[in-house]
């Protein structure tokens, strides 16, 4: 009974509940575990031998029944204590239950605050770190300050230094100022008559381009006039070809059936006219001398004062006009008294004494233009270097006095340019002349004058005096005449 009862306490101690912390939780009026188990022993022992004395005293029962009931007994004593420390132990953790709860609520309250003050406390981390990069950037801002304060305090001193050194140059430089302004005057009035001068200049240039320029024009006029002579020349050659040709059949196979005075053609050869009688007798042509020489004063009285430039034209037509050696030579051949050739013979040293007498007078007539030309072509080359030594020494004072204060003018070198090309003009216009001029004043040496086609172009002159001199032979030899 004593083990038993030994072995229910151990359990019922064994079965004590533990609150949080490992301690026995304790209820209200608990007096602590030794005594609420001696008190439960106690009374557990006393009921329980109180009714083993009953079983043992009673008479009625044997001694098995006696054994069963006080090992009843013995169960039910046990299982009342067990009831009662299990009671005992719902009440205690009743009041553990209540004490933890109470417990649980403040320590969620104490993790609520904890949280919020963790919160609070990276706020102020946070906080702090941008006040720490402030307070860097300050002191970084400051000692550049600092730097920056030195570095303007030497700047200071240095401009004091300089404002008193300009201040003390100023002072100096106002009476070379003052010098300045009057030569600042002077000067412009200098420039000032610079300009005056070279406006003068500019005019004398133009004045001398307009000359040059009118002296090309009158060039490029002589050169197409040429130009017109080397045609007619051309067209008059073939013709004089022609009428060789033509006086030759006629002297060969007519023998030399020619217009009479009246301007009938004669079957025979008696009181024949020649080539030249012929010409003579076409309208438009002087039939003497007396007329030419009644008609020269009346010219010579029209006259008028001749400028430069006329006279050098006037030179270039008398080089193109026929000269006064070939009309002699024509009056001389008119007067030679002209028999009837009968024989071969005859014919043929008449033709050779024509050649002869061409010849010669081709050779005066070349010789004469020859000079005139080298004449012309002198004074032309001499005014040309006179024109140009004037105006490289116009150019030369010209670019003295504007090298140095204003830029050179381009019409300088165009000045010279135009000298050479003027140069140029001149010597290919006498080269030109030569080699036109010379055959065809041969051309028109040979050819009666003809003063009629005054007025006419060039064209309407050769055609006009291609009729008068192909119209005779054209109406022995019964062709057409040129068209009108």
């Amino acid at each position: 009974m004593i083990a038993h009862q030994s072995s229910m306490g151990k359990k019922v101690n064994s079965g004590k509940m533990k609150n949080l912390d490992g301690k026995p939780l304790q209820g209200a009026g608990y007096e602590g575990p030794d005594h609420d188990e001696i008190k439960v022993s106690e009374e557990c022992n006393e009921v329980y031998i109180a009714e083993e004395e009953e079983v043992w005293n009673s008479s009625d029962l044997s001694l098995e029944e006696k054994r069963d009931i006080v090992e009843l007994l013995h169960c039910k004593n046990r299982f009342m204590k067990r009831n009662a420390d299990l009671q005992k132990a719902l009440d205690a953790c009743e009041d553990s239950n209540t004490h933890l709860e109470m417990e649980n609520s403040a320590l969620k309250s104490q993790v609520k605050s904890m949280k919020q003050s963790i919160q609070d406390a990276e706020q102020l981390m946070e906080e702090m770190d941008v006040i720490r990069g402030a307070l860097a950037d300050s002191e970084a801002a400051s000692s550049n300050l600092k730097a920056c304060i030195s570095k303007l305090e030497k700047e200071n001193k240095s401009l004091i230094n300089q404002i008193e050194t300009v201040a003390n140059e100023m002072s100096k430089l106002l009476p070379e100022r003052e010098s300045d302004k009057e030569k600042i005057t002077n000067l412009t009035q200098h420039i000032k008559a610079l300009q005056q001068q070279l406006e003068e200049t500019r005019m004398l240039l133009d004045e001398k381009t307009a000359v040059i320029n009118s002296k090309d024009m009158l060039v490029n006029q002589l050169k197409a006039s040429l130009e017109e002579f080397a045609t007619m020349e051309q067209t008059l050659k073939r013709a004089v070809k022609d009428l060789e040709g033509q006086l030759e059949l006629a002297r060969v196979t007519a023998g030399g059936s020619f217009l009479n005075s009246k301007g009938l053609v004669l079957a025979t050869t008696d009181n024949c006219f020649s080539l030249a009688e012929e010409l003579g007798l076409m309208p438009g042509h002087p039939e003497s001398d007396d007329e030419v020489e009644v008609d020269e004063p009346a010219m010579v009285e029209e006259e008028k004062p001749i400028t430069v430039e006329e006279e050098k034209v006037l030179k270039v037509e008398k080089i193109l006009q026929v000269p006064d050696e070939p009309i002699r030579f024509e009056e001389e051949i008119r007067q030679v008294p002209q028999a009837i050739i009968e024989d071969q013979k005859e014919v043929h040293r008449e033709v050779s004494l024509e050649n002869d007498i061409e010849e010669v007078k081709y050779e005066q007539v070349d010789r004469k233009v020859g000079q005139e030309m080298q004449e012309v072509t002198k004074s032309l080359d001499e005014e040309g270097v006179e024109q140009a030594e004037t105006v490289e020494e116009e150019q030369i004072g010209f670019c003295v006095a504007e090298q140095e204060d204003t830029p050179q003018h381009p019409s300088v070198h165009w000045l010279g340019e135009a000298y050479h090309s003027f140069r140029r003009g001149v010597l290919t216009a006498s080269a030109f002349s030569l080699g036109v001029v010379l055959p065809l004043s041969v051309v028109s040496a040979a050819l009666p004058p003809y003063h009629s086609g005054s007025g006419l172009g060039c064209s309407d002159f050769f055609w006009s005096t291609a009729r008068q001199v192909l119209g005779p032979y054209c109406t022995v030899q019964n062709i057409d005449m040129p068209p009108s």
